[in-house]
């Protein structure tokens, strides 16, 4: 154990050491755009995203040794046989209804997540044309070592994926609970991980992994190597940039670990600064504990209304009487049975006028979304909500 230990710190001693980040350009719209191509060989994240993920390797692979056992083999089957579900149940018919539901001239818009998790099966599934991607939770990024993969046993982490992939196939959502009890291992030290295993399994491929901090002015820039007393305390996060065959994109995902309370985000505050810098976005809820309901997040939700134009959600989101018919047009699918209780999220009222729209207007859904599930097949409700022209 002693040894294990050591041979730890001596390999995070090296890779500190060695490792050079590649540099960014900072934009005005606060996205990160990368100004060098060279990649690190000590990072080949890609063959890292195809290994974690249970896809077949090359022997040019440099993980493919890490393959040839049992251990991998297991996880190898598990994987498949939960994927293929996650594409009947999840992500097939909700790319149909994407399809059809939202309008072309809205596809490309950059989309923001709040209360995400590591749910990019979802977002990307609901807004597979876009280029530019934030993830905001509560989780820590956990950018881990590849390296540590040569020398450690990998049973658990590969264990905790396949837990947290039946998540997905289960539910079609995260709880905050399980991310919590499976992320924490040297190899699984917060979401990017689970990122990666979802970009490989939907045929994307990884061009590079930055570890990002947003900074005093609210924009999102690399981290620096040692911490500042100015930026100590500020949102930490990860960015991936991936490569998209069936559009021929290169894209980014940014993910943020960012409380969301009042107090922190105000206009004047970096958080506030960071969602006034955005341009038009669209945005994806779900499963989010309702705590949008209570009024102190009013000011938190009028900044991200001001900047947004479409808004895929469940109940659980932001109230329905914030939204003004005039201004937006909405659609409903599934059904509304009244909120679901749950621990740890706010005792708020039904929303009666929204019970009487699903009653009048509410169309066919047949997938899953948010905690509808919890009641049972075909008990989801979801929310389009289109900003009128």
């Amino acid at each position: 154990m002693k040894y294990k230990l050591l041979l730890f710190l001596l390999l995070i001693t090296q890779i500190n050491s060695q490792t050079r980040e590649p540099i960014f350009l900072q934009k005005s719209n606060s996205h990160l755009t990368q100004s060098t191509t060279h990649q690190d060989d000590l990072y080949k994240w890609d063959d890292f995203a195809m290994f974690l993920a249970g896809m077949p390797l090359s022997k040019e692979n440099k993980f493919y040794q890490l393959t040839q056992n049992e251990i991998y083999n297991k996880h190898y089957h598990f994987l498949n046989r939960e994927w293929n579900q996650i594409l009947l149940r999840n992500i097939k018919p909700i790319h149909q209804w994407q399809a059809i539901h939202i309008p072309q001239y809205m596809k490309q818009k950059p989309v923001l997540y709040l209360l995400s998790g590591a749910d990019f099966v979802n977002l990307y599934t609901f807004f597979p044309e876009a280029s530019y991607y934030i993830m905001i939770g509560l989780e820590p990024p956990g950018i881990p070592s590849t390296k540590l993969f040569e020398v450690i046993s990998i049973e658990e982490t590969l264990y905790s994926i396949q837990k947290l992939v039946t998540e997905i196939s289960a539910r079609n959502y995260f709880t905050r609970r399980k991310l919590e009890t499976e992320m924490g291992s040297i190899h699984l030290p917060g979401v990017t991980p689970i990122l990666l295993v979802f970009m490989a399994r939907m045929g994307l491929s990884i061009d590079g992994i930055y570890r990002v901090q947003m900074n005093a002015l609210g924009d999102i820039v690399l981290q620096p190597n040692q911490d500042s007393s100015s930026m100590s305390e500020l949102p930490r996060g990860v960015s991936i940039s991936f490569y998209d065959p069936n559009y021929k994109t290169h894209k980014t995902l940014v993910y943020l670990q960012m409380s969301l309370d009042p107090e922190s985000v105000t206009p004047t505050s970096p958080k506030g600064s960071f969602f006034l810098k955005q341009n038009r976005f669209n945005m994806l809820l779900k499963a989010a504990e309702y705590i949008f309901h209570e009024p102190k997040f009013n000011g938190v939700l009028k900044m991200i209304y001001s900047k947004m134009d479409l808004l895929v959600q469940d109940d659980s989101g932001i109230p329905y009487k914030m939204f003004d018919n005039h201004i937006w047009d909405v659609q409903v699918f599934g059904n509304y049975m009244g909120r679901i209780p749950l621990p740890r999220t706010p005792d708020v009222p039904e929303q009666k006028e929204l019970k009487t729209l699903f009653k009048n207007n509410g169309k066919p859904l047949n997938f899953p979304y948010g905690y509808g599930i919890l009641k049972g097949q075909n008990r989801s409700n979801l929310m389009l909500l289109i900003k009128r022209k």
